[in-house]
Protein backbone atom coordinates (compact mmCIF):
# COMPACT_ATOMS: atom_id res chain seq x y z
CA UNK A 1 0.00 0.00 0.00
CA UNK A 2 1.09 3.56 -0.90
CA UNK A 3 1.09 5.67 1.93
CA UNK A 4 -0.60 9.39 1.78
CA UNK A 5 1.31 12.34 2.28
CA UNK A 6 0.70 14.10 5.74
CA UNK A 7 1.32 17.83 6.65
CA UNK A 8 1.91 18.85 10.04
CA UNK A 9 3.00 21.69 11.36
CA UNK A 10 5.05 22.18 14.82
CA UNK A 11 6.60 25.23 16.63
CA UNK A 12 9.66 25.64 17.96
CA UNK A 13 9.29 27.40 21.03
CA UNK A 14 12.82 28.33 22.21
CA UNK A 15 13.07 30.76 25.78
CA UNK A 16 16.09 31.39 28.07
CA UNK A 17 18.39 28.18 26.31
CA UNK A 18 15.43 25.41 27.19
CA UNK A 19 13.19 24.24 24.14
CA UNK A 20 9.38 23.77 24.54
CA UNK A 21 9.20 19.99 24.03
CA UNK A 22 5.51 17.56 24.46
CA UNK A 23 5.98 13.52 25.42
CA UNK A 24 3.37 10.95 24.67
CA UNK A 25 3.15 9.51 27.89
CA UNK A 26 2.83 5.59 26.18
CA UNK A 27 5.99 6.12 24.29
CA UNK A 28 8.20 8.05 25.61
CA UNK A 29 9.66 9.79 23.35
CA UNK A 30 9.08 14.06 22.75
CA UNK A 31 8.42 16.16 19.72
CA UNK A 32 7.81 20.18 18.82
CA UNK A 33 4.22 20.56 19.91
CA UNK A 34 1.72 20.99 16.84
CA UNK A 35 0.02 18.72 14.51
CA UNK A 36 -1.86 17.87 10.95
CA UNK A 37 -2.65 20.44 9.07
CA UNK A 38 -6.36 20.24 7.53
CA UNK A 39 -7.54 20.25 4.28
CA UNK A 40 -7.86 23.54 2.59
CA UNK A 41 -5.68 24.96 5.82
CA UNK A 42 -2.84 27.38 5.82
CA UNK A 43 0.24 25.90 7.67
CA UNK A 44 0.58 28.79 9.70
CA UNK A 45 -2.95 28.79 11.11
CA UNK A 46 -2.39 25.00 12.22
CA UNK A 47 0.78 25.18 13.77
CA UNK A 48 -1.44 28.21 15.82
CA UNK A 49 -4.44 25.97 16.14
CA UNK A 50 -3.23 22.51 17.58
CA UNK A 51 -1.45 23.83 19.86
CA UNK A 52 -4.22 25.62 21.54
CA UNK A 53 -6.48 22.74 21.01
CA UNK A 54 -3.55 20.81 23.03
CA UNK A 55 -3.02 23.05 25.85
CA UNK A 56 -5.35 25.64 26.22
CA UNK A 57 -2.83 28.04 24.96
CA UNK A 58 -4.94 30.85 23.40
CA UNK A 59 -3.41 31.28 19.03
CA UNK A 60 -3.16 35.34 19.90
CA UNK A 61 -0.05 34.71 22.40
CA UNK A 62 1.25 32.89 19.52
CA UNK A 63 3.80 34.58 17.54
CA UNK A 64 5.41 32.63 14.22
CA UNK A 65 9.08 33.90 13.73
CA UNK A 66 10.23 32.38 10.80
CA UNK A 67 10.54 28.82 8.81
CA UNK A 68 12.67 26.80 10.41
CA UNK A 69 13.07 24.16 8.57
CA UNK A 70 10.90 20.91 7.13
CA UNK A 71 11.74 17.20 7.78
CA UNK A 72 10.45 14.17 5.73
CA UNK A 73 10.23 10.87 7.51
CA UNK A 74 8.82 7.73 6.31
CA UNK A 75 7.98 4.72 8.29
CA UNK A 76 6.11 1.30 8.32
CA UNK A 77 4.34 0.35 11.71
CA UNK A 78 1.24 -1.43 12.68
CA UNK A 79 -1.88 0.22 10.15
CA UNK A 80 0.55 0.47 7.48
CA UNK A 81 2.91 2.93 5.73
CA UNK A 82 3.85 6.18 7.08
CA UNK A 83 5.21 9.91 4.93
CA UNK A 84 5.05 12.99 6.88
CA UNK A 85 5.94 16.65 6.14
CA UNK A 86 7.03 18.64 9.06
CA UNK A 87 7.18 22.41 8.56
CA UNK A 88 8.74 23.23 12.30
CA UNK A 89 8.61 26.91 12.10
CA UNK A 90 10.26 29.55 14.97
CA UNK A 91 7.72 30.76 17.36
CA UNK A 92 7.32 32.44 20.70
CA UNK A 93 4.19 32.46 22.93
CA UNK A 94 3.83 35.83 24.62
CA UNK A 95 3.61 35.31 28.36
CA UNK A 96 5.55 32.24 28.61
CA UNK A 97 8.78 31.93 29.55
CA UNK A 98 10.91 28.76 29.95
CA UNK A 99 10.20 26.74 33.72
CA UNK A 100 6.78 28.46 33.28
CA UNK A 101 4.22 24.98 33.60
CA UNK A 102 2.37 24.08 29.90
CA UNK A 103 -0.83 22.51 30.71
CA UNK A 104 -1.73 19.59 28.80
CA UNK A 105 -5.84 19.05 27.64
CA UNK A 106 -4.99 15.37 26.10
CA UNK A 107 -4.49 12.97 28.80
CA UNK A 108 -2.08 10.81 26.57
CA UNK A 109 1.11 13.53 26.31
CA UNK A 110 2.84 16.58 28.88
CA UNK A 111 4.83 19.15 28.12
CA UNK A 112 8.06 20.37 29.51
CA UNK A 113 11.46 22.57 28.93
CA UNK A 114 13.62 20.69 27.92
CA UNK A 115 17.18 22.20 28.10
CA UNK A 116 18.82 22.66 24.98
CA UNK A 117 22.25 21.31 26.39
CA UNK A 118 20.21 17.93 26.46
CA UNK A 119 19.03 18.06 22.77
CA UNK A 120 22.07 14.97 22.23
CA UNK A 121 20.32 12.91 24.60
CA UNK A 122 16.80 13.34 24.12
CA UNK A 123 14.60 10.91 22.80
CA UNK A 124 12.97 12.71 19.89
CA UNK A 125 10.36 11.51 17.65
CA UNK A 126 11.55 11.03 14.82
CA UNK A 127 15.08 10.69 16.10
CA UNK A 128 16.72 13.06 13.17
CA UNK A 129 15.01 16.46 14.82
CA UNK A 130 17.79 16.41 17.86
CA UNK A 131 21.05 16.61 15.86
CA UNK A 132 18.76 18.81 13.14
CA UNK A 133 17.57 21.78 16.09
CA UNK A 134 21.28 22.83 16.79
CA UNK A 135 22.18 23.09 12.91
CA UNK A 136 18.88 25.00 12.09
CA UNK A 137 19.13 27.12 15.35
CA UNK A 138 23.08 27.99 13.91
CA UNK A 139 22.26 28.50 10.40
CA UNK A 140 19.27 31.21 11.38
CA UNK A 141 16.22 32.17 9.24
CA UNK A 142 17.94 33.37 5.96
CA UNK A 143 19.22 29.90 5.27
CA UNK A 144 15.65 28.22 5.19
CA UNK A 145 15.06 31.22 2.33
CA UNK A 146 18.35 30.12 0.29
CA UNK A 147 17.73 26.25 0.86
CA UNK A 148 14.49 26.87 -0.59
CA UNK A 149 15.64 28.24 -3.71
CA UNK A 150 18.50 25.25 -3.68
CA UNK A 151 17.57 22.58 -6.61
CA UNK A 152 15.76 19.78 -5.98
CA UNK A 153 14.56 21.04 -2.96
CA UNK A 154 17.43 20.71 -0.40
CA UNK A 155 15.38 21.99 2.26
CA UNK A 156 13.73 18.68 3.07
CA UNK A 157 15.78 16.01 5.13
CA UNK A 158 14.38 12.37 4.70
CA UNK A 159 15.10 9.85 7.23
CA UNK A 160 13.93 6.29 8.11
CA UNK A 161 15.91 4.60 5.49
CA UNK A 162 15.18 7.12 3.18
CA UNK A 163 18.08 9.16 1.58
CA UNK A 164 19.37 12.61 3.52
CA UNK A 165 20.49 15.31 2.46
Amino acid sequence: MTPGIRVAARLFVEDAGALLVAHLTERGHAFVPGGGVESGEAVADAAMRDPEEETGIARDRLRILHPLGVMETSWVEEGGPFHTLDVILAARIEGLRAGDPVPSLEPHMTFRWLPLAELPVARFEPAMLGPLIPEWRARGPAAFASDMAAPQGAWVVASEGNRAR
